[in-house]
């Protein structure tokens, strides 16, 4: 908690240490957030890098990466570092790159994306199909239409939300599906907006 308070600004050399040397991931996690919100666009590479090494060691954790998530939005994450996130070996960059993208659009983003919704990972193909439908990226519907059916009923509520922000005539099939789906209220609930 005391990390939270203190004025990111005068506060950086040490904030970049604890994140690169500091082992417990309570104080690392309070960095990672000090330096969201410090505005010093220094701290881009350094949170990248402590992601990078995080997902490297660590378990996943959904809060840990959406403190990075949070840190990297509030510094609005330059174009080229993004697109590095979404083309990163480490499925937790890609998981954060995607969340990014949904909601800080970039140049190059839209041929991205589309390309992450065959990822391995379930999270990763719920964040791309997410952001795709965010930013209304139409040559990611065909494959949204096939994850429409998708068997994870996570995949497929991402996919289904997806299709209704992008609309058109060839995303009734998939809908229509979803509101049949018996497995998951949430997926007939999206079908049916």
């Amino acid at each position: 908690e005391l990390l939270q308070s203190i004025p990111a600004g005068p506060a950086l050399p040490p904030l970049l240490k604890l994140l690169q040397t500091e082992k417990d991931r309570t104080i690392r996690m309070a960095a990672v957030r000090a330096l969201g919100r410090s505005g010093n666009p220094l701290a881009v590479a350094a949170l990248v890098n402590a992601l990078r090494k995080d997902a490297g060691r660590a378990k996943d954790s959904p809060r840990r990466w959406a403190a990075y998530r949070e840190a990297l939005l509030a510094l609005k994450i330059p174009a080229k570092t993004l697109l590095a996130l979404l083309k990163d070996q480490a499925p937790q960059a890609r998981l954060v790159g995607a969340q990014i993208a949904g909601r800080h659009k970039v140049p190059g983003v839209e041929k991205v994306l589309p390309g992450l919704l065959k990822d391995k990972r379930a999270a990763v193909v719920q964040a791309a199909a997410w952001a795709c439908g965010a930013l209304r990226i139409q040559s990611a519907q065909k494959r949204l239409r096939k994850l429409g059916y998708h068997k994870n009923w996570a995949i497929r509520l991402h996919a289904i939300v997806a299709l209704g922000h992008l609309g058109g005539k060839k995303v009734a099939g998939p809908l229509a599906s979803g509101a049949r789906f018996r497995k998951s209220s949430a997926v007939k609930a999206a079908a049916l907006l």
